[in-house]
């Protein structure tokens, strides 16, 4: 994919990378580049755009002067994951008081405000530019809320939109509802009809 291996190293992020590498999300109207994070000879990270309208696009990636054969990517308003940290699942899953990761060692409690960084929710009021980080000046950058569900119940969500300095990021802050049971729960984010995949958290 790339002839070399690198990051993106400033911020917005650049459309092209290791020289040559870029990728061309085409849509029926338009062609967008995509803000790349990262590429290597055999992946590619990359931002799809928030400027994307159609249902559908086609993935082109350029390098070296060649490009690759379209990819047809079907694009939904939104398509929620939970970001996990390890094997198990364990969710990037933060407490709001300390940014500390919730863990084993460190449980959530009832009634406590946590942090769920995911991706997917989509687009977000007000509209941000594609490969910007979201700016950390108190304006916050709204998505659709989520239902968000802790070991069987669901958890009441203040917050659904892009975390402060990051690009592409989302974060949710969503109370832990009483739950009797002192191991860990799963966590599974919803919205617009898709539920995301299953993270880890513990709650005492």
């Amino acid at each position: 994919m790339a002839s070399t291996t690198e990051s993106a190293s400033v911020t917005p992020l650049p459309t092209t990378l290791a020289f040559t590498t870029s990728v061309s999300v085409i849509g029926s109207a338009k062609t967008l580049t995509a803000p790349l994070f990262y590429v290597s000879p055999t992946q590619i990270n990359f931002q799809l755009p928030f400027e994307v309208t159609d249902s559908a696009v086609n993935i082109v990636v350029n390098s070296g002067g060649s490009s690759a054969t379209p990819l047809l990517l079907n694009v939904a308003a939104s398509s929620p994951g939970i970001f996990t940290t390890n094997s198990a699942g364990q969710g990037a899953i933060l407490h709001s008081a300390t940014y500390a990761p919730v863990s084993t060692t460190s449980p959530a409690k009832a009634g406590e405000v946590v942090l769920i960084y995911c991706t997917g929710l989509g687009a977000v009021n007000p509209a941000l530019a594609s490969g910007t980080p979201t700016p950390n000046n108190g304006t916050l950058y709204n998505a659709a809320m989520p239902t968000v569900n802790m070991g069987g119940s669901n958890a009441v969500v203040s917050f659904a939109g892009l975390a402060p300095g990051f690009v592409g990021l989302y974060q949710i802050n969503a109370v832990v509802p009483s739950i009797p049971t002192s191991s860990s729960v799963a966590v599974t984010v919803a919205l617009g009809g898709v539920t995301s995949n299953t993270a880890i958290m513990q709650i005492q």
